[in-house]
């Protein structure tokens, strides 16, 4: 119930909000860019496909998180030795749901072809 002078007025984005909001998606981008995080990753990019997301996750853990823990693997290697001579200390990426689903998917890809041998007629 309104009474007396009030009125409803529609919100409305100012010129300054949206160069404020413009302005934190370059400073996103450039985050990502300088840690080597894909944006497609990143859950509020805009206009995101699942299989363009699916494909920046498996690239985004097989070239940046895979290295980094075989690098880390390696640094705690002795750590581990010094804890007990046979233990074996890893980071265990098969277990991330991404994984399987791409090794699946590169062996039901297509196969290579047979070998082909070329006899000269001459």
């Amino acid at each position: 119930m309104l009474w007396s002078t009030c009125e409803i007025v529609k919100p409305t984005v100012a010129a300054a909000d949206f160069q404020f909001l413009e302005n934190r998606k370059f400073s996103r981008s450039e985050i990502c860019a300088a840690l080597g995080v894909p944006e497609e990753i990143v859950a509020t990019t805009d206009h995101n496909k699942y299989d363009v997301m699916q494909g920046a996750r498996l690239n985004f853990i097989e070239n940046r998180i895979a290295p980094l823990c075989a690098r880390l693997e390696a640094a705690e290697r002795r750590t581990v030795k010094a804890l007990d001579p046979n233990a074996v200390g890893w980071f265990d990426l098969d277990r991330l749901s991404i994984m399987p689903a791409a090794r699946r998917m590169r062996l039901a890809g297509p196969r290579p072809a047979s070998t082909w041998a070329f006899h000269s007629t001459t």
